[in-house]
Parts: structure tokens; C-alpha cells; sequence
């Protein structure tokens, strides 16, 4: 127990930074907000991607396992689609539905979560942040730079792998 209050303060720093560095994300992502007058020791940074983003939550939360990032869905949304609902689905009966649920259907859909658990450092946080971003095309500062110290003659290898690239992922990875 006497952890606890160093575990919680560092659970606030992370999501407090993951905040900061996502903040230009809101186009591609629903960002967590807390609630007014509230000081939650938040378990994640629960990211709902938007429905104009580009991509799915399928496609970025592989692209963030695939790097080492774990992520989680969220245990929520239309719950009556989840299996331990599926012989009362069948007879209909032990549940009742208000409305269409259409938020519920997009939650189940859309939302994921990564941790910030106690033990990230500001370069892992800093290292989600990147991949995050980079997976939509926001630039990480290793990125930048490359680009900036780049010779001429690299610059037109990268050019020439943009003109012939089916995606602009992994032009700068070289």
C-alpha cells in the first residue's frame, strides 16, 4: 500500500503526457477527456477512432502490436453482442433493449486503450506517441531529422521510393 500513491501519481503523469503529445491527433481520434472536477488514476489512454480517420481501430492497433505496443479493446460497448449473451440472444429472453444502440455498436467497434502503466518512461510515452502519429503521417522528430540532414542524393532515392511506394509507410525507415 505505501506504493500506491507513487504508482497513482505516475499512472496521472503518463496519461497526462499521452494527452499532451496526442492533443493534434483529435482529427484521426476521439481523445479521453476527464470528468469536471474529477481526479481519476486512469488504468489507460482510451483512443475511439474517428469515422473520417482514414484507417480502422484494426489497422492501428496492429500497427502498435506489430511495434511492441500492447493495446486492449475496451469492455464495453453493446454488450448483448458479447458471447456470453448468445443463448439469450437466440430465445430473446433475461435482457431488454433501450433504443438502437448505435453508440454501443461504435464503442465495440472503434475504441481501444493503451496503458500507462507505472513503470513508462517519458521515451516510451514518447515512443507511442510516434507510433501513433506516425502511422498517420505525423512525422517523429528521428524522422524530421533525417530529413533535415539528408544529402541531396538521399533526398532523390526518397523521392524516387514515394513516386513507386504503394503506401508512404516505411519510405524513411531505411
Amino acid at each position: 500500500m505505501e506504493k500506491l500513491p507513487s504508482f497513482i501519481e505516475a499512472r496521472r503523469r503518463n496519461w497526462r503526457l499521452l494527452g499532451e503529445e496526442l492533443a493534434d491527433a483529435g482529427d484521426h481520434f476521439i481523445l479521453p477527456e476527464p470528468t469536471p472536477n474529477s481526479e481519476p488514476s486512469w488504468f489507460g489512454f482510451l483512443l475511439t477512432v474517428r469515422e473520417d480517420a482514414g484507417f480502422t481501430r484494426e489497422d492501428i492497433v496492429n500497427h502498435l502490436e506489430s511495434r511492441g505496443i500492447q493495446t486492449r479493446m475496451l469492455f464495453a460497448g453493446n454488450l448483448i453482442k458479447h458471447p456470453c449473451f448468445d443463448e439469450m440472444r437466440k430465445t430473446h429472453t433475461g435482457y431488454r433493449v433501450v433504443g438502437d444502440l448505435v453508440t454501443t455498436d461504435r464503442i465495440m467497434r472503434d475504441t481501444f486503450w493503451v496503458g500507462v502503466y507505472p513503470g513508462m518512461s517519458d521515451e516510451m510515452v514518447k515512443f507511442i506517441r510516434d507510433q501513433i502519429k506516425g502511422y498517420f503521417g505525423t512525422l517523429s522528430d528521428r524522422a524530421k531529422q533525417k530529413l533535415v540532414s539528408a544529402s541531396p542524393e538521399q533526398l532523390a532515392r526518397w523521392a524516387d521510393c514515394v513516386l513507386n511506394a504503394e503506401s508512404l509507410r516505411g519510405i524513411l525507415s531505411e
